[in-house]
């Protein structure tokens, strides 16, 4: 209290509410700073699957040209 000039009951509240107002501030900074961490881990997350799916897209692909490649050998036979 003595670092802060805090003497009297009045300069008690008033640094009391000065904290409180700045603790909000920080928990609102935080709470934005939360949302953003979650979204861009959604975001990442997002773009793991869209590369999956392009992966699974290109060996659907890949056994369907072997598909029409074993049937055409099976037709030159």
């Amino acid at each position: 209290m003595h670092e802060k000039n805090i003497v009297t009951k009045e300069d008690l509240d008033d640094f009391a509410k000065n904290n409180s107002d700045e603790l909000s501030k920080l928990k609102g900074i935080r709470e934005n700073l939360w949302k953003r961490y979650h979204r861009a881990k959604t975001e990442d997350k997002q773009k793991e699957i869209i590369k999956r799916v392009e992966v699974i897209q290109n060996n659907l692909n890949n056994f369907d040209k072997d598909i029409k490649k074993e049937k055409e050998n099976s037709r030159n036979l």
